[in-house]
This record gives structure tokens, C-alpha cells and sequence, in this order.
């Protein structure tokens, strides 16, 4: 579990911690509260007061322990690298310190599924990043509302993301997120369906097509299982078949679910190597189109555009290269509404 939070952090931080209803025994929480470079921190005596978790300073190459929190020093940010906590020093960049972005990406990569990214109150960007990386790996993310926000800024970015999972005051993101730990365990280790539980997944997906018309029968059954597990969460659906009731009976959810399985999470040339691959299929393309006439190109999941415009930025080199002007028209569509 990764915290970021910056200006009315303090107070953010207290009401969560007093929001958690009992002490997790299948999560540790990393705390990247942004602080003064050089001010000694007594973030970790101030929250001592609010919790019975053991609480401690972050060091490096620490080991991370289940129902424990760590708080990142002034002027260092951090990275989970293989459990362990890997710190390094912020240097001289003008930047807000600890890097939430750094902290969230590291946790997408190294825990994928079991991330879980929260961003409370603060005031700039920082974060919106890392819960793009996290959502990408299949983790969970958790924001602040910009209501009870002192400063809105970093949970309104997150927000703006179209990823987070959960949006609420801080002291009700903790139980929210205590009820979540308490349901599902250890989401690294799912139990095996049943045969009725595949029986109820399938329905579900079906319902999903019929009344959406999308259809996710193809995606990994992982994934799908994942992301309805994570809404079944959310409403309190004991079983699949209580559900897909659920859906029957609430528009709402079934559009909710269908967003959940449309994750918008893209960069610009985010697989290098599919991009060397194009890049030399486009050269060819390119080189045999004659000059002034159009060349069209369709990205067919844009998700919020990077691909499209990596594409552009391919052509206007090999056409630059090839000492011709380019006529180019870039089609970017989604099924994602929202994207």
C-alpha cells in the first residue's frame, strides 16, 4: 500500500489511520508524505499518536513486513524493488520530495495486482502518474474526494485519470479499504472457481454483451475474474450470481463494470519494441506512396491519445528523412466513451 499526500497531509493521514477499524495483517503501508529537503521530520512521532500500527523511518534496502507502516525521510525518494524498500537521495531537482510517481510506479511493477496506490490531500500533480502505472499492472487505487481535500490538487489529478477505483473522505477510504484486505486476503493467491463459479462468471460476461455490446469473452480469465472481483468488492456482492442481480437490477454497475474492464492507460511509444517493428513497415509504406498522396492511418484503441501521436511523430521523421512533404491523416478511436 503506497500513501502520497502533500499539503494537508497531516491531517489526511490521521483520519485514515483512525478510519482503519483493526490493524492489517496482509498489507504494509509506505508513507510519502512531501516534506521540507532539509527539515527534520516528526511525521513519525506525530502519527504514532493516531495508530497502533508499529510505525517507523523508512531505511534502505529494509524489508517490508505486513502490518507495518514506513514513512519516507526528508529528501529521498523510494522504490520497492523485489520486498525490499530501496531509497535514494532526491538531489537538486525542484520537484515535490518523496516522489509519489516513483513510489507507485516501482509498487506497479514489483507487486503488479497487489498494488494498492492512495493519493489524500496535496497540492500540484504528483501521483497521477504512478496510478496510471499501477492500473496498468492490475492494482487498485484509492483517492481522497476534492470535498474533504484540503488542497485538491493531487487527488483531483488522480481523479482526473478516469482510474481511480475509490473516491471518499480519508477516515472512510480506510474502513473501505480494511473491508476490501478483510474480503479478499491475499489477492496474489485466488482460489480456483468452482464449476458453478465459471458458470456465473460466463453469465455475467454475457449479460455484459448483451446489453453493451462489448464483448470480453476473449480477454484472460484472470483479468476478467480480477476486475469483477474488484466491483463485487465495491457493492458487497457475496457470490457472482448475487452479482449479476446486481447489474439486472442497476444500470449503473453494469456500466461500471464495463469501464472496468476498459483500462485507458497507454504512453507515448510504450512497447519499444512493437514501435522498431512499425517504424520499419511505415519506412516501407512511406517509400512507396507517391508523392502528395494521402496516407491514412487508424489507431483503433487510442486510450487518451499517446499512441497516435507516437505514430505522428514516426511519420513526420521517416517522411523529414525521405526529403517529402507529408499528407497524413491519423484516425484515433476508442470503445471506451470516456477515452
Amino acid at each position: 500500500m503506497g500513501i502520497g499526500a502533500s499539503a494537508g497531509g497531516l491531517e489526511a493521514l490521521s483520519l485514515f489511520l483512525h478510519g482503519l477499524p483493526g490493524a492489517p495483517s496482509n498489507a504494509t503501508f509506505i508513507i510519502a508524505q512531501h516534506l521540507a529537503p532539509l527539515a527534520k521530520s516528526l511525521l513519525v512521532e506525530l502519527l504514532r499518536k493516531q495508530t497502533k500500527l508499529p510505525i517507523s523511518a523508512a531505511t534502505d534496502r529494509m524489508a517490508l513486513k505486513a502490518g507495518e507502516i514506513v514513512i519516507i525521510p526528508p529528501n529521498y525518494d523510494a522504490s520497492v524493488v523485489r520486498g525490499q524498500l530501496r531509497l535514494k537521495k532526491a538531489g537538486e531537482a525542484t520537484r515535490p520530495k518523496p516522489s509519489v510517481d516513483t513510489l507507485f510506479t516501482s509498487m506497479a511493477l514489483d507487486c503488479g495486482r497487489r498494488a494498492v496506490g492512495i493519493i489524500l490531500s496535496g497540492t500540484g500533480s504528483d501521483g497521477s502518474d504512478g496510478v496510471r502505472a499501477i492500473k496498468e499492472n492490475g492494482g487498485y487505487v484509492m483517492a481522497q474526494d476534492s470535498e474533504s481535500a484540503k488542497y485538491d490538487g493531487m487527488p483531483k489529478a488522480s481523479l482526473d485519470t478516469g482510474l481511480v477505483d475509490a473516491s471518499q473522505p480519508p477516515e472512510e477510504l480506510g474502513r473501505t479499504l480494511y473491508e476490501l484486505l478483510k474480503t479478499h486476503g491475499d489477492p496474489s493467491k485466488p482460489e480456483p472457481y468452482t464449476a458453478a463459479e465459471n458458470v456465473g462468471l460466463r453469465d455475467i460476461l454475457n449479460f455484459l454483451r448483451k446489453e453493451t455490446g462489448s464483448d470480453f469473452t476473449q480477454y484472460k480469465t484472470s483479468t476478467v475474474r480480477r476486475r469483477v472481483e474488484k466491483r463485487m468488492g465495491q457493492v458487497k456482492a457475496e457470490s457472482l450470481a448475487q452479482y449479476l442481480q446486481i447489474m439486472k437490477d442497476d444500470r449503473a454497475e453494469l456500466s461500471l463494470l464495463a469501464q472496468e474492464m476498459l483500462i485507458s492507460v497507454t504512453s507515448f511509444f510504450r512497447d519499444g519494441t512493437a514501435f522498431d517493428a512499425l517504424k520499419l513497415q511505415l519506412e516501407d509504406i512511406a517509400s512507396r506512396k507517391p508523392a502528395g498522396e494521402e496516407l491514412r492511418v487508424w489507431v483503433a484503441g487510442c486510450a487518451t491519445g499517446e499512441e497516435a501521436y507516437s505514430i505522428l511523430f514516426l511519420l513526420l521523421d521517416i517522411f523529414k528523412r525521405l526529403g517529402r512533404e507529408p499528407y497524413l491523416k491519423i484516425f484515433a478511436s476508442d470503445l471506451d466513451q470516456e477515452a
